[in-house]
């Protein structure tokens, strides 16, 4: 799995001594905020954890996440509501905001007015329609990034490239990495994670292993459909060591990265490694439940 990532801050000597001397102070990025404001007021958000090596360091919990759909430009309409419904059923009620090529400027004046700030922008863009630069979609996705929203592409790209669009070009590689996924190169897996994987090829599952979504890197994917609607599964398997014994290792990220695979449609189901040592064929059971249940078992994920 992809490493969190920490937004580390420069060392402030002068702040040593009153947060004490055996802790190292960082200084924000914060204009018009004094360095002790700043780590006063992150300390108050929860925003600050202690790591093992006895710094601080400032967390960024509300990184952007951008995933992308390819679609032909008869079906993209279609494709977004199917889209629609597996985020209901995963994520809940959450707020979702619809943008297209027509009134993304507007929703993009919005989140920067702070009048919106949707959990997830389910956006369309149909580069066979309307071949040229869109601004008002690279508008939304500023502003999207800006404020941490999750953001989910549905895009038809039609077969001519045109150079003079980024996003049109991004999205080019994206469609590119996703059928060639050998392209990318995947993060090491476990010895626990290989056998976890051989054994649920030998249960009849199909896994994808280091599949990647958004900017994450599922241990295993397993796809399918209940009752007409897609089922995506991310089976995650957890040392407990990272995940939970070093102090604020690993369980914001967790938390952080569940939410927005969930946004995305997608399912986190996660073992600890130790559990599936010792119950490989139980946690299999469970997978195999999750399955065939058109709704999530457990919110919780085995914690």
């Amino acid at each position: 799995m992809q490493s969190d990532r920490l937004n580390t801050l420069m060392p402030h000597r002068s702040l040593r001594r009153p947060l004490g001397g055996r802790l190292r102070s960082y200084c924000a990025t914060q204009h018009g905020t004094t360095h002790l404001e700043a780590i006063r007021k992150a300390l108050g958000r929860g925003e600050l954890m202690l790591n093992g090596f006895n710094r601080w360091r400032l967390t960024t919990m509300v990184a952007p996440a951008v995933h992308w759909t390819f679609t032909e430009s008869d079906s993209i309409n279609t494709t977004r509501a199917n889209e629609i419904a597996v985020v209901r059923r995963e994520a809940g009620d959450v707020e979702i905001a619809l943008a297209d090529e027509t009134n993304a400027e507007i929703l993009a004046n919005r989140i920067s007015l702070g009048l919106e700030h949707p959990h997830l922008i389910l956006a369309q863009r149909d580069w066979i329609r309307h071949p040229n630069v869109c601004k008002p979609v690279l508008h939304m996705l500023r502003a999207a990034r800006q404020c941490g929203t999750v953001v989910h592409i549905v895009a038809a790209l039609g077969r001519i490239t045109n150079h003079d669009d980024e996003l049109h070009i991004e999205a080019r590689r994206r469609q590119r990495q996703q059928s060639e996924p050998f392209l990318i190169p995947s993060p090491r897996i476990s010895k626990v994670e290989r056998h976890f994987g051989e054994l649920l090829k030998l249960s009849g599952f199909d896994p994808i292993p280091q599949l990647s979504v958004a900017q994450y890197y599922l241990d295993f994917a397993i796809v399918g459909e209940v009752e007409g609607i897609p089922i995506r599964l991310d089976i995650e398997v957890d040392g407990r060591h990272w995940h939970e014994e070093l102090p604020g290792r690993r369980r914001p990220h967790d938390d952080r990265r569940d939410q927005v695979l969930k946004s995305l449609g997608w399912r986190p189901i996660r073992f600890w490694a130790d559990e599936i040592e010792s119950d490989a064929t139980g946690c299999v059971n469970r997978i195999q439940d999750e399955v065939r249940s058109p709704n999530p078992l457990s919110r919780t994920n085995i914690r």
